[in-house]
């Protein structure tokens, strides 16, 4: 299974670029601590995205709508940490909670809609 699940990876896998934030190390005019966006380990990290409930929708105020809760899977030890973002296909998304197996690393992801996020990528 480890073979195949590396297999798969580094086929259908894509190197996708990931920042995490950290504190700054100073304060805002209102003694918050400043956090700052930067990237994490070497940049960029293999991932495969897979969709398991494609068709569900949410409800809200304006009525049911879509929703784009993609899963993304790692090599285990290259996993980035939880509230991590990454850009797969053009799109930003925040990891949420990170579950480690002993052949790979699993993550839902949500879609960022931060207009102060802004890296270079």
């Amino acid at each position: 299974m480890t073979r195949n699940l590396s297999t798969a990876l580094s086929r259908l896998g894509r190197e996708v670029p990931v920042y995490v934030e950290s504190n700054t190390g100073s304060e805002d005019a209102f003694g918050q601590s400043e956090m700052a966006w930067s990237a994490y380990g070497d940049g960029t990290v293999l991932a495969a995205r897979s969709y398991q409930n494609r068709n569900t929708t949410m409800n809200s105020s304006d009525g049911q709508r879509h929703r784009d809760r993609p899963v993304f899977f790692f090599p285990v030890d290259d996993a980035p940490p939880a509230d991590a973002r990454i850009k797969y296909e053009g799109s930003w998304y925040e990891l949420d909670a990170v579950t480690r197996h002993s052949t790979h690393a699993v993550a839902p992801g949500s879609s960022v809609i931060d207009e102060t996020f802004a890296p270079d990528n």
